[in-house]
């Protein structure tokens, strides 16, 4: 029985194999020539622009501990395990956030609509810069670069700290 699936032709036609791979200069396929193809490509279809590499820098730069700026990217990218986040993953959960049980858990909510949130802000004086941040902003990522934004370097370390410990 082996045998006859051996003897089945794959194709009608008789083709040549030939090397395809040209992205190294011996056409020779290395794994780290895919890496250095994936970056570029990458790096193509990304929007290089000024405006993007200072908004990450309000971050990188400021004087607060490693861990608390891994979580600020985490942050910015919508990478935390809200309730939200959680239900689109098939996570069986509520979706109500958990300090204030009044709205669903997400992002935005979290950190600049929870009366807790609001109440850390206003306890630093921050509250009318989030407010207004909140009202002119839709997307969590511009949200949160445009609220950095309004703030003095001393306060942007601060509000890094409030959003970690929130």
């Amino acid at each position: 029985m082996e045998h006859c699936y051996s003897s089945l032709p794959l194709c009608e036609r008789q083709l040549v194999d030939s090397c395809v791979w040209n992205h190294t200069v011996y056409d020779a396929y290395l794994v780290k020539s895919v890496y250095y193809l994936c970056l570029s490509m990458a790096a193509s279809s990304m929007p290089s622009n000024n405006e993007t590499d200072r908004n990450w820098n309000l971050i990188w730069k400021q004087q607060i501990p490693p861990k608390v700026r891994a979580f600020m990217w985490r942050t910015t990218h919508c990478c935390l395990p809200t309730c939200c986040q959680l239900l689109q993953k098939g996570v069986l959960c509520e979706d109500g956030c958990v300090p204030c049980d009044i709205m669903a858990e997400t992002h935005t909510h979290l950190f600049f609509v929870c009366p807790k949130a609001l109440d850390c802000w206003a306890f630093v004086h921050l509250d009318n810069i989030a407010r207004d941040t909140i009202s002119t902003v839709n997307d969590f990522t511009t949200l949160l670069f445009e609220f950095f934004d309004r703030l003095n370097a001393q306060h942007k370390s601060l509000a890094c700290m409030i959003l970690w410990n929130l």
